[in-house]
């Protein structure tokens, strides 16, 4: 039935869903939801869902999910789950704090074969402070993963040794279609290392965005040992491996990436609204994705000045290099360097 869910626990204590097979076929339906703040342990795993709904109210509207779990402000573990379908999120873990002692992971999942129908869906959604989210597979037509700092949410996440291949699947409701591999919206204390990131545009698609950072408050950010890769076969200014939207907050000492291979097809580091004081890239390694030919030329950093603001050039920049630099243009539309 539409709107239904196929195990649903409002509050409870000690909740454990574990060696299921759940399908779920209404729209805006949902495989494993816990709500109404938990007082105990919540565990999900060994699971195998499918969320075969072809439609979602908005974009914004909480599932559809194959595991949600909400309001949970004590331990919870989702791990050893296989997801290969859902129309907006894979797996979406919101709550307070956890309880001193007590931890939230998400791993060794599988999401695979998603197919988003609104713009804003990610096959793992991290809302819910000093979650650890690692070891997971995600590959599907669908965005990567989300950590949003709104009232605290985002703070100590730690993302690590993920495998992410995204590519987002155009839809009526919102354009442009940008897919993220990781997102990074407003966190503090966040570390993320050692994911291999895959975002892909076609022809169909607007943009890859395979790290977006999106920042106007929080800081203390670390982006470490990471291969991100923004690729696009077609059009122009579609493979991006850095995103960078946020304000005067995100000054370099708050943020760090460090020894990262980035690769893109079209530009590297992209800035744009409130972008100017960017964060520091140190000791990191650029390479020119050929996708497009040996000819086709890659921007080093493009400065998308809408807010009037003069971008303060690559001093935040250093020990870069790429595979072949005739076809890099170091600067596009700048302010003046310093």
């Amino acid at each position: 039935g539409a709107n239904s869910t196929a195990i649903e626990f409002p509050r409870g204590h000690d909740i454990r869903v574990h060696h299921m097979t759940i399908d779920t076929y209404g729209a805006g339906s949902t495989g494993v939801w816990v709500y109404g703040t938990p007082t105990g342990l919540v565990r999900v795993d060994h699971c195998t869902v499918r969320c075969l709904a072809t439609t979602v109210p908005n974009r914004h509207y909480p599932g559809v999910a194959g595991i949600y779990l909400e309001d949970c402000s004590r331990s919870c573990e989702i791990d050893h789950n296989l997801i290969t379908a859902t129309p907006q999120w894979g797996i979406k873990v919101a709550g307070a704090a956890t309880t001193t002692g007590h931890t939230s992971r998400i791993h060794h999942n599988r999401v695979v074969g998603t197919r988003a129908r609104v713009a804003n869906g990610y096959m793992i959604g991290v809302y819910k402070p000093d979650t650890d989210c690692f070891e997971n597979y995600l590959s599907g037509e669908s965005r990567g993963i989300h950590v949003d700092g709104v009232d605290n949410k985002g703070h100590g996440a730690s993302l690590h040794d993920n495998y992410v291949r995204a590519q987002d699947q155009p839809n009526a409701e919102f354009s442009p279609h940008w897919c993220h591999g990781i997102k990074l919206e407003n966190p503090s204390s966040a570390t993320v290392f050692h994911n291999h990131i895959t975002v892909v545009a076609d022809a169909t698609h607007d943009e890859a965005r395979a790290l977006d950072i999106d920042i106007e408050s929080g800081g203390a950010i670390l982006i470490e040992g990471n291969r991100v890769s923004g690729i696009s076969s077609a059009g122009t200014k579609k493979g991006k491996a850095v995103q960078w939207t946020g304000g005067s907050s995100t000054a370099s000492n708050q943020f760090l990436a460090r020894f990262n291979v980035f690769r893109a097809t079209d530009e590297f580091v992209y800035r744009y609204w409130h972008a100017e004081n960017g964060g520091a890239f140190r000791s990191n390694e650029w390479v020119r994705d050929l996708s497009k030919g040996s000819g086709h030329p890659a921007v080093f950093e493009y400065w998308d000045n809408q807010d009037g603001v003069s971008s303060p050039g690559h001093r935040f920049i250093d020990a870069s290099s790429t595979d072949d630099t005739t076809n890099v243009t170091q600067w596009a539309n700048p302010g003046p360097y310093t």
